[in-house]
């Protein structure tokens, strides 16, 4: 039986997701699969080279204020012909207000995962 060592638990969303360039004033969305703490995965026909850093924003809901940051692209994954599917993203820095939502988003989660 396989274990998961991951540092964070992490959160299984689906969710579109704009992602903002380092340098570059526009976004290109992609689909948020999960998030945790740690990182997130984007699901994406267009995958940017591992090791490339990047500002994001996020929404989980519409009501709630934006989830932003820092990332970097540590993994990806194609199809069975070689084309992207998503990539893997470390968070580098979230801003303290991203952190304290993102916490509190999933440790919600979690405890209505739990009943």
């Amino acid at each position: 039986m396989s274990e998961d060592k991951r540092k964070f638990a992490r959160l299984p969303l689906e969710r579109q997701v704009k992602i903002r360039f380092r340098g570059k004033e526009h976004f290109i969305k992609h689909f948020l699969k999960d998030v945790s703490l740690g990182g997130m995965f984007l699901k994406s026909g267009m995958a940017l080279p591992i090791d490339t850093e990047f500002h994001f924003e996020f929404t989980i809901d519409e009501e709630l204020p934006k989830i932003s940051g820092k990332g970097l692209v540590v993994r990806l994954t194609t199809d069975n012909k070689g084309e992207p599917k998503g990539m893997g993203i470390k968070f580098l820095s979230l801003d303290a207000k991203s952190k304290e939502l993102l916490e509190s988003i999933i440790d919600e989660f979690r405890s209505k995962a739990e009943k």
